[in-house]
């Protein structure tokens, strides 16, 4: 009896043992990756937007520091921006809805955010629903282009940052932040 007593401490303890080894192996991998990560934020583009009131200090990489820079934009009132957004969902296709003023009268329109318009069409959900997109900047997208779904799209330029997307019948407004800066 007193073996197997003696058996189940050491199996016990060995656990207790491997535990504490993970839980190091894991603070060791976080603070690596925070380390990780603060010398990539070093390496990225400086925002030079001086005029934007509580603009990220960085360019955008993703979807959320985009929305961070539009948010801003529209903070400091910026002209190229006409709009304010009215809610945030990520967990739906479409990511803002935004209220604006179209001839006076109040109106709402679902917007896209993506960081480079490019992403749209790398999705599976079609355009429909969509009024309006806003992307840090357009990527690798031609002028025609095609969507998942084999429906094709024509995008035209019409003011400094601001692009059409023509979708059959439907126009989409098109915001790249970093022409509108």
């Amino acid at each position: 009896i007193k073996y197997f007593e003696i058996k189940k401490k050491e199996e016990k303890k060995k656990k207790e043992e491997k535990k504490k080894k993970e839980i190091e192996e894991c603070r060791e991998r976080n603070m690596k990756n925070l380390e990780n990560r603060i010398n990539e934020y070093k390496g990225r583009p400086d925002l030079k937007a001086p005029s934007i009131v509580g603009a990220p200090l960085k360019e955008p990489k993703n979807e959320g520091e985009t929305i961070l820079l539009l948010q801003a934009m529209i903070s400091s009132n910026h002209k190229g921006i006409d709009f304010k957004i009215g809610e945030y969902n990520a967990y739906f296709s479409t990511d803002l809805l935004v209220e604006y003023k179209s001839k006076g009268i109040k109106s709402f329109a679902w917007v896209e955010v993506v960081h480079k318009l490019e992403n749209l069409y790398k999705w599976e959900h079609p355009p429909e629903g969509i009024h309006k997109i806003v992307c840090w900047e357009l990527g690798k997208v031609k002028e025609e282009q095609e969507f998942k779904d084999g429906r094709k799209s024509m995008l035209r330029k019409k003011s400094d940052g601001r692009y059409n997307l023509n979708v059959g019948q439907d126009t989409i407004d098109v915001y790249i932040l970093k022409e509108l800066i």
